[in-house]
């Protein structure tokens, strides 16, 4: 049953989106959208999300997935969770993507504002430079 068979139309305040409401940038769900919405608390899964423009977050699926990290046009990756298990930079190799790791521990205790200011730094220098690449000082050795 939808969430919203179960008002009539007479008992509802509330007006029904219209499509300038969608033209004004105003999400727009479907029934079955909301309903999983409202059973699950959960949105359908997107593995990597433009949260700015040219900013994306992501979990590993996208993060290892090198065709779709090609198809959205990155060209820098901050890992907030590296581990020496889960590779790095080499990750990348031949990508021309420019990486910048963070090993951060899964733990109430670990301080991870003393990343802040260098995870923000790198993602400045990313969108200054319209995602074009710095030299890599590991590459000029």
């Amino acid at each position: 049953m939808a969430f919203m068979s179960r008002l009539s139309r007479s008992r509802s305040n509330s007006r029904s989106p219209s499509r300038k409401d969608s033209e004004k940038g105003c999400p727009v769900l479907t029934v079955a959208e909301l309903e999983r919405l409202l059973y699950t608390g959960k949105t359908a899964c997107n593995h990597a999300d433009e949260v700015w423009p040219r900013l994306y977050i992501g979990d590993q699926e996208i993060a290892s997935n090198r065709k779709e990290l090609i198809k959205l046009g990155i060209t820098h990756i901050l890992n907030c969770a590296q581990s020496k298990w889960r590779g790095g930079a080499e990750c990348y190799a031949g990508m021309n993507i420019t990486y910048h790791g963070i090993e951060a521990h899964d733990s109430p205790s670990f301080d991870m504002s003393v990343n802040f200011y260098p995870a923000a730094e790198f993602i400045h220098r990313a969108l200054s430079t319209g995602g074009h690449h710095e030299p890599n000082p590991l590459a000029m050795r």
